[in-house]
C-alpha cells in the first residue's frame, strides 16, 4: 500500500494529528473510486481520534474525508479507516523506498486537547 503523510481534522476544523503515516489502498469497482487504510499511533500520550469522521489533508496537497470503522489496540492504537473524495486521483505519492507501510509508528504528532 502507498504511504501518505497527512493532518486529521476534526469535524470543527481542529487538527487532531499533524503528519501520521497513512497506509492507504485505492480500489476501483467499475467507474467508482474507494478507497481505505490504516494508521498506527502511540499509546501515550492517549490520542484524542475516535471512531467517525475527519478530514484528511495529504502533504502533497490531496484531500479527502476518512470514516474510521475500528480500532485496535496492542502495542499501538491502530485505526481502520474507509475514506471518500479525490485522494486516489493522481499518481501513488513519491516518497523514499526506505518508507513502506508497516504497523511501525513514523513522526506522527498527536494534538492534546487543553
Amino acid at each position: 500500500m502507498p504511504v501518505f503523510i497527512a493532518h486529521l481534522i476534526s469535524d470543527d476544523g481542529i487538527v487532531v494529528i499533524e503528519n501520521v503515516e497513512m497506509c492507504i489502498e485505492c480500489v476501483r469497482q467499475g467507474s467508482a473510486q474507494g478507497w481505505h487504510g490504516y494508521f498506527a499511533l502511540p499509546l501515550d500520550p492517549e490520542p484524542h481520534v475516535t471512531l467517525g469522521t475527519y478530514d484528511t489533508h495529504c502533504a502533497d496537497g490531496r484531500r479527502g474525508q476518512i470514516l474510521i470503522t475500528r480500532m485496535a489496540v496492542d502495542e499501538t492504537l491502530t485505526f481502520l479507516f474507509q475514506g471518500t473524495g479525490a485522494l486516489c486521483n493522481g499518481p501513488p505519492p513519491l516518497l523514499s523506498s526506505a518508507l513502506l507501510c508497516s504497523w511501525a509508528l513514523m513522526t506522527s504528532r498527536v494534538i492534546l486537547s487543553p
